[in-house]
């Protein structure tokens, strides 16, 4: 197995993207694909009429999250999508995806203060799933605020849970946990 550092990650990335042309919606593309995958062969290939919940970032991971929402969606999936941002906070492809999202016709549920985390525990209880895609390779330090009450909602759900890259609360290159952390 290869391993590298986030930073080398974003490096390959970007060279992806101007040594192969590859645009980097293509690449979030892929990557919500090979994550959908592991989902339908978690459910022997049938996602129809499963209850999946989908927590999104505002950044290139919840745009992943957003990929596979849709095509869970398209495959006949129950998904409910908790965005923790205002949608208009995100930007470039993830924007797109979320865009896509919401013309097809996909729930959409932005998760902006306490008051919204009703609605989360609800859904968790009953969930098939849940896809982690809150935070990606980027992150540093600890998870705060609301999206410390969503992990730690996640968590006591005890719901399987698939994360994109990694869990959310866990720091790429030196495995470490600061706060909260999906357990995946």
């Amino acid at each position: 197995m290869f391993l590298v550092t986030a930073a080398e990650m974003a490096q390959l990335d970007r060279l992806a993207s101007s040594e192969y042309m590859v645009p980097s919606i293509v690449l979030m593309e892929n990557a919500g694909l090979r994550v959908l995958e592991t989902i339908r062969e978690h459910f022997q290939g049938r996602v129809a009429n499963r209850r999946i919940l989908v927590f999104c970032g505002k950044g290139n991971n919840g745009g992943d999250g957003l990929v596979i929402a849709r095509h869970l969606k398209n495959q006949g999936a129950e998904v409910k999508v908790f965005l923790l941002a205002r949608p208009e906070d995100l930007r470039g492809d993830a924007r797109t995806n979320l865009e896509i999202y919401r013309k097809m016709g996909g729930r959409l549920y932005p998760l902006l203060d306490e008051s919204h985390l009703q609605r989360v525990d609800i859904a968790l209880l009953y969930a098939d799933l849940v896809v982690d895609a809150i935070y990606g390779t980027g992150f540093k330090g600890a998870a705060m605020g609301l999206a410390a009450a969503v992990i730690n909602m996640i968590n006591k759900s005890h719901r399987e849970v698939v994360a994109v890259d990694l869990p959310s609360g866990l720091e790429a290159d030196t495995g470490r946990i600061f706060g909260p952390c999906v357990q995946a």
